[in-house]
């Protein structure tokens, strides 16, 4: 305690050895209570090595905090990157093997790394180099949103309809393997700030990025609508009203057995109309635990630390 001369704490009423000081509220001026203080029993050179020790733990505290979240960050690049080997047929092999650069280059940068961590320039480096696979990743989605547009065409024929609907799904994937790494991204960001940087404006390129291939999503489901209706598609039985000279050949049947008036769509089909009509961009995750002080506790001489429960259910 710092106190000017020919003055004293005052004492707590709430119990013997305890002393009194003045607290305020965060954000407001003025007295707002109390806290009661106990002195410290220890040595002077003891106490001098547990300060010690809390500096330097707390010199750590945001790097212990950052690693949790680039552990989690490379996790998810892990999964996005896994998920591009499931997206077959894709002709444009060229803008795909753009995409999985990014992503692994994108992981591979998420690797915590404490050499990285402790030195400014290093983070700066790394901040640049996130913020360029940002860029690439929001060239690469503009070009996808624009390929999955000239695939939502009126189709002359419902096997066209097919054609363009087989042509949306690696399109779509990599829509969604995209959104999902600028989410990362956005998140890194922050991490390799140490929270210089707010999660809104790191997320700012995601959110705007977000909301024009929402739009494009939209334009994919008044698409279907429409395509659905032309060829009175019915996504529940798995089947389609006959049309033309089919449905001239069974119209006598059909008198019969009503069934006969609609033929079977392949299910393949009918669950990519049902998964193209329902897939939703990720929401962009909470940093504000990056905030959050690490735990400390001092005991005999030995600094611990434990990660907030806010982070996890588990304990670190």
């Amino acid at each position: 305690m710092i106190m000017q001369s020919g003055q004293s704490l005052m004492h707590s009423k709430n119990g013997e050895n305890l002393y009194k000081g003045i607290t305020q509220a965060a954000g407001h001026r003025g007295i707002a209570g109390s806290a009661d203080l106990k002195p410290i029993n220890s040595t002077v050179s003891e106490l001098a090595t547990k300060t010690g020790a809390v500096a330097g733990v707390m010199a750590v505290a945001s790097m212990v905090v950052g690693q949790y979240y680039m552990t989690e960050i490379n996790g998810k690049l892990k999964s996005i990157s896994e998920s591009i080997e499931d997206i077959k047929n894709f002709q444009k092999t060229k803008l795909l093997a753009q995409i999985s650069t990014v992503v692994r280059e994108s992981r591979q940068l998420s690797v915590y790394n404490d050499e990285i961590m402790e030195s400014d320039s290093e983070r700066q480096l790394a901040r640049h180099r996130a913020s360029d696979f940002e860029e690439k990743s929001g060239e690469l989605l503009d070009q996808i949103n624009s390929l999955i547009r000239l695939e939502l065409v009126s189709s002359g024929k419902f096997s066209e309809y097919e054609r363009h609907t087989r042509g949306l799904v690696p399109l779509l994937s990599s829509q969604q393997v995209l959104v999902a790494t600028l989410r990362e991204l956005s998140c890194l960001t922050v991490v390799l700030s140490r929270s210089e940087v707010s999660p809104e404006r790191a997320g700012a390129t995601y959110k705007e990025l977000v909301a024009s291939s929402e739009k494009v999503k939209d334009d994919v489901v008044q698409w279907h609508s429409k395509e659905t209706d032309v060829w009175h598609v019915n996504l529940a039985r798995e089947s389609r009203a006959k049309t033309g000279i089919k449905k001239v050949v069974s119209q006598p049947l059909t008198l019969v057995n009503p069934e006969l008036a609609y033929q079977h769509v392949p299910s393949e089909f009918i669950k990519q109309v049902q998964t193209q009509s329902s897939m939703r961009q990720p929401e962009l995750p909470e940093m504000t635990g990056y905030q959050v002080p690490v735990e400390l506790l001092i005991k005999n001489n030995q600094v611990y630390y434990r990660v907030p429960e806010s982070f996890d259910k588990d304990d670190h």
